[in-house]
């Protein structure tokens, strides 16, 4: 999944940079990866995060299946998925969110 979205951030910033970060805040796990690159459409990403299991024909269209793969596996992992844009305006921001239960477990 983070190989995906990492591979995604290189193949559409042809100049600029790609940002990879994690935070821990609120019991939240945060990694984000932004870039600078030409952004993704934000109608795209509003149809794409609809909880309706029936978004492929849109995505075909628009491209976007890794997302949509990406998607798909982060709800039974219960990984939020957040899209927006980048900090700077330009280029794409995505976080995947781990509550502290999921990231926790196991360690003492």
């Amino acid at each position: 999944m983070i190989r995906n979205l990492i591979d995604n951030a290189n193949k559409f910033t042809s100049a600029g940079q790609i940002n990879i970060a994690a935070t821990v805040s609120n019991d939240q796990l945060i990694l984000n990866i932004s870039d600078t690159g030409k952004g993704i459409d934000m109608n795209f990403v509003n149809h794409l995060l609809l909880p309706s299991h029936d978004n492929y024909g849109y995505v075909e269209e628009k491209s976007g299946l890794g997302l949509m793969v990406i998607k798909n596996l982060c709800k039974p992992l219960h990984i939020k998925l957040e899209i927006g844009l980048a900090p700077n305006g330009n280029g794409t921001s995505i976080d995947l969110v781990f509550e502290k239960g999921d990231f926790t477990s196991g360690v003492s």
